[in-house]
């Protein structure tokens, strides 16, 4: 068993909204998408992030990802199996800070705030918690997480349909937490885990009004924190949007931590002539990327 989200099978969670396309030289999958107009592709990597093989030749997937005829390719590597910042920097034309994730380091002590370990002892008594199939509680999965889609509009790769997630229910390594009360599922928690690494992942999330009301991911967070402890560490991910660093979610997970990382934005223009001619003459490697994508730049997190 391969990192998670290198595998074919997560690749196939996306076809609804772009075609997978494995890397060679990286050993992992890109998501292609067709341009504004017509008349070819680009690619980004996969969400939330992109893995990379040990020892990855850089350039020679750049190189094999333009003789596809692709235009751009724009990736956030996974920090736990990304080169050094300075290969990264050396082989993408922009390589800028994006959001600093926030990790469970379970070969240090594991000690939750004061907050927090208030908020999940009212919450253990309010909710119960276990370990779910998602295929076998895909309603009530879909049911919370269409709530979280209309409440923050979410877009894009994160907007996964029904069919993403009957595809996803079938990823091996996948974990699902659920709190429970009065026999009603309030909340739950996707985990995937990369065995290699030892490294798990916080993928997706989501609580109902009635869950927020008896502090239900508190206990999930809890819940799933042990679950995971034979790991060596756990990615609980960033903030919401790209302005995080304060905002509520990023409080909640810096809570439960107890070490952080930073993950990077990396692009590369992979047909200079074609980027500008869609992007106003600009072949820039400046955030927003692609530009050709953006109706008016706005920085990715404070980059001017």
């Amino acid at each position: 068993m391969s990192h998670p989200y290198a595998s074919a099978a997560y690749a196939r969670v996306f076809e609804h909204l772009a075609r997978p396309l494995l890397v060679p030289a990286w050993g992992a999958h890109v998501l292609t998408h067709e341009l504004p107009g017509g008349g070819g592709h680009d690619a980004l990597g996969i969400y939330p992030l992109a893995p990379f093989r040990p020892g990855v030749d850089l350039k020679a997937g750049l190189d094999w990802l333009k003789a596809q005829g692709l235009v751009s390719i724009g990736l956030v590597p996974d920090p736990a199996t990304a080169p050094p910042l300075p290969d990264l920097q050396g082989a993408f034309g922009l390589c800028v800070p994006f959001k600093t994730h926030l990790m469970v380091d379970y070969r240090r002590e594991v000690r939750f705030t004061k907050h927090h370990r208030s908020e999940v002892k009212k919450a253990l008594g309010r909710v119960s918690v276990e370990v779910v199939s998602l295929a076998d509680h895909l309603e009530a999965w879909c049911g919370l997480y269409g709530n979280l889609i209309d409440r923050h509009e979410i877009q894009g790769l994160s907007a996964f349909s029904r069919t993403a997630f009957e595809r996803l229910a079938q990823l091996e390594g996948l974990t699902t937490v659920a709190a429970f009360a009065d026999g009603v599922i309030v909340s739950m928690h996707l985990w995937v885990t990369d065995p290699v690494n030892k490294v798990g992942y916080s993928l997706l999330a989501a609580t109902s009004p009635e869950g927020y009301r008896r502090s239900a991911a508190y206990a999930v967070h809890d819940a799933s924190i042990r679950l995971l402890s034979d790991l060596n560490a756990l990615n609980l991910g960033g903030g919401a949007g790209l302005q995080a660093e304060q905002d509520g979610l990023t409080y909640f997970k810096r809570g439960f931590a107890n070490d952080e990382v930073q993950s990077y934005f990396c692009g590369a223009i992979l047909d200079e002539a074609r980027y500008a001619a869609l992007s106003g003459g600009t072949t820039a490697h400046a955030t927003p990327f692609p530009a050709y994508r953006f109706a008016r730049q706005k920085p990715i997190d404070g980059e001017a």
